[in-house]
């Protein structure tokens, strides 16, 4: 969005935590179907596979949500499919 792309370019940290759950940018900017936030995230993040306190992930967000177009652009950047969180457990659990 263009939000996302004005305050990185005004040098937000995709890496910092935050929220409840100590949420990574990177599963939020996936949990919000916008694959333009993952392109300009991805660019910057230290792991792609970075979860929040419960384990969740983006590509497991992207499960959940059906959203194909993020699933494949994470997995061609190399998320791990194989990394499971408290509440939806592998991505393939939460697509299912």
């Amino acid at each position: 969005s263009t939000a996302t792309r004005i305050l990185l370019e005004h040098g937000a940290h995709v890496n910092v935590r935050g929220g409840e759950d100590n949420w990574p940018v990177i599963s939020l900017a996936a949990s919000t179907l916008l694959t333009e936030d993952l392109e300009l995230i991805i660019k910057n993040v230290s792991d792609i596979d970075a979860a929040c306190a419960r384990g969740t992930t983006a590509l497991i967000n992207c499960a959940d949500a059906c959203d194909i177009e993020g699933l494949r652009f994470l997995l061609a950047h190399g998320a791990d499919v194989h990394i499971s969180s408290e509440k939806y457990g592998t991505a393939l659990h939460a697509a299912a």
